[in-house]
């Protein structure tokens, strides 16, 4: 779709799937292998995760294998921390770059 409408690079690219996160990366692999995506935004949340039979561990290990780091924000601090390859958080949003977000002030 993205090369039907002349779109090259996508700066946030934001998955919320319920559960299916690891199928719609994987659908994106072509995206991801080229870089064309300069972030992502993905949520874990383990019950629909576990009910789609993957792992969180799945999704960072692909991300990971095109160069991807995880990262989490905390509001408290106004700012990024990680980086994370596996959560058991119940319900989290993650951020993945091939930047390191800790020094994302800077982010245009």
């Amino acid at each position: 779709v993205m090369r039907e409408c002349g779109v090259e690079r996508v700066n946030l690219l934001k998955i919320d799937v319920e559960g299916y996160e690891l199928d719609a990366l994987r659908g994106a692999t072509g995206l991801f292998g080229s870089g064309a995506v300069d972030y992502l935004c993905f949520e874990v949340s383990q019950t629909p995760l576990k009910a789609s039979g993957h792992e969180v561990i799945e999704q960072f290990e692909l991300l990971a294998s095109f160069g991807y780091r995880c990262y989490k924000f905390d509001e408290h601090a106004d700012s990024f921390v990680g980086t994370f390859e596996d959560s058991d958080d119940r319900y989290v949003n993650f951020y993945a770059s091939r930047r390191d977000l800790r020094d994302a002030a800077g982010i245009n």
